[in-house]
């Protein structure tokens, strides 16, 4: 005897609760499927499947249905910024950027202007950019560190509060504007993680001027009465406040995170000391976060194999992974050389790091802190990077020493590492002519 149609949907709709809770976004867009099936014609049932398929990297499938989404129903907002994401994910940045236009259009919102901004850096326009990524302080999911108003009595004000946002690689990537603040001759106040006040306070030493504080963020629990009486405001807000497009400011002053003692520790270097990193962040709290962790890591097998041939080519392989994903080598049965700390903080990191002649490492905060520090690194990106890498290049205007090496299909890590050893094998070629 077959189940009411009314039954079916309420255990469709438990599979979905459930499905989402684990973010089990392929279950999910499966789901959605067979509910059109029944309702070809529902733009919601539409709209959801394609956000599935794109929480779950799988945009080629995604594309033709969120061109169905939208064109069910071409006057809803979400259905033109659900293809734009998708558009982005497939480096198609131009298109993407005139879908989440016509999203803006039909209705200002700040989530997609945010998500304009990042497709902006794909086609490098950054002026663009960072004034459409201010969006992302009206968004409160998480709410800023630090409430409005940002920024009172800029240009005159004498002090100035600025602390970070985002995550630990936007952060790395922003201290580049820290040097034209400094000119400024304003007193500065920096609020940042914990982890990174080391690294900042030794680092950025050489241009900011005596009495800066560099603090750990330390909020009381009533937010609201936390903003600062002095001007404040966010650390990513500097390329916009500063004034002009941003674009001649990545090519002055790297690297820009620099020490004696850092440059001291790169006299340990053999031409033999190799670090790796093999997973991105891993937080499970947001489903976004959720799939760049698993899109951006290395899986079990093409990370064996990137080990084993670093082995096989008789290089000391250093560990410089942290969190949960540290300890989790299915298989391996080498060892490294050397281990980062697991309590290391990223002073500690740059200091390592310093001593290595490579680092290989996935598109996570150690590559950005390479990039800072000026030293050698490649990056394992997806297919489909972050825009702000760019449309196959190797190399990047953000980090001159950074070398980017990519998936050559979608999911394609096996491909990858077949590219990185032969990499590898000219850059061995090159060490032992040194």
């Amino acid at each position: 005897m077959l189940a009411s149609p009314w039954i079916v949907d309420v255990e469709l709709a438990e599979q979905l609760r459930l499905c989402r809770s684990q973010n089990d976004w392929d279950s999910v867009a499966s789901l959605y499927e067979r509910l059109q099936w029944h309702q070809p014609d529902s733009f919601p049932l539409a709209l959801n499947r394609s956000s599935a398929l794109w929480k779950a990297d799988r945009p080629l499938e995604a594309l033709p249905v969120a061109e169905r989404a939208r064109d069910l129903a071409p006057e809803e907002p979400l259905g033109w910024r659900g293809l734009g994401s998708v558009l982005k994910d497939l480096g198609r940045f131009e298109e993407a950027d005139a879908a989440y236009g016509r999203s803006l259009e039909l209705r200002d919102d700040p989530a997609t202007r945010w998500s304009r901004a990042q497709n902006l850096m794909g086609l490098q326009r950054y002026g663009e950019a960072f004034t459409w990524g201010e969006a992302r302080l009206e968004l409160h999911n998480p709410p800023p560190y630090r409430p409005a108003p940002y920024w009172l009595g800029w240009p005159e004000a004498e002090a100035v509060t600025v602390w970070s946002e985002q995550g630990f690689g936007d952060v790395l990537q922003y201290l580049r504007w820290l040097p034209q603040l400094a000119v400024s001759g304003k007193r500065i106040t920096l609020e940042m993680e914990a982890p990174l006040v080391s690294l900042v306070r030794e680092g950025m030493g050489w241009c900011l001027p005596a009495g800066t504080r560099i603090l750990p963020k330390c909020l009381p629990a009533d937010a609201e009465a936390a903003a600062p009486a002095e001007c404040q405001g966010s650390l990513m807000s500097l390329p916009l406040l500063l004034g002009g497009d941003p674009a001649p400011l990545i090519h002055q002053a790297h690297p820009y995170l620099k020490s004696s003692r850092w440059q001291q520790a790169r006299r340990l270097r053999n031409g033999r000391r190799v670090g790796v990193v093999w997973a991105a962040g891993h937080q499970r709290e947001d489903a976004y976060l959720v799939r760049e962790y698993i899109k951006r890591s290395l899986p079990a097998r093409p990370l064996r194999q990137l080990l084993h041939g670093l082995l096989v080519r008789d290089l000391e392989i250093v560990n410089l992974q942290i969190g949960p994903d540290r300890d989790q080598l299915p298989g391996w049965g080498g060892s490294f050389s050397e281990e980062l700390p697991a309590e290391a903080d990223f002073a500690a990191t740059a200091e390592l790091c310093s001593q290595l002649d490579l680092v290989i490492s996935v598109d996570t905060a150690t590559a950005h802190l390479c990039g800072a520090l000026g030293l050698p690194a490649w990056m394992l990106l997806p297919w489909a990077a972050d825009s702000r890498w760019l449309r196959g290049r190797r190399n990047s205007d953000w980090y001159p020493t950074l070398k980017l090496l990519r998936q050559p299909s979608h999911g394609d890590w096996q491909g990858l590492i077949t590219l990185v050893m032969a990499h590898l094998d000219l850059w061995c070629a090159d060490q032992a002519l040194r």
